[in-house]
């Protein structure tokens, strides 16, 4: 809670706001495409399929080093054809 992220054009991370729990810990991201702030945790999806986690594990929503394959991808299929999805058969991030 209380932190934003945000996706710079390089694939680097940027995050400001509440880090008593690290969730702000990105600087040393790279190769990002997408990324998502949970409420104290933050979540980076690489280019290679691999995910990266920072921040709160009290629920083992950090428990992420293991997952690859993820793919993110454009939804031509809306009316706003930049929207990303995610299309893999692991649960949602948050």
């Amino acid at each position: 809670d209380n932190h934003t992220v945000g996706l710079k054009a390089d694939g680097t991370v940027v995050a400001v706001g509440n880090n008593e729990l690290g969730q702000c810990n990105v600087s040393e991201w790279s190769d990002i495409v997408s990324v998502s702030a949970g409420d104290d945790h933050t979540v980076g999806l690489k280019a290679d399929g691999t995910v990266v986690a920072v921040g709160s594990n009290g629920h083992g929503q950090c428990n992420v080093s293991e997952w690859s394959g993820i793919k993110v991808h454009a939804d031509n299929s809306s009316d706003n054809a930049d929207e990303l999805t995610t299309d893999t058969e692991t649960e949602n991030i948050d």
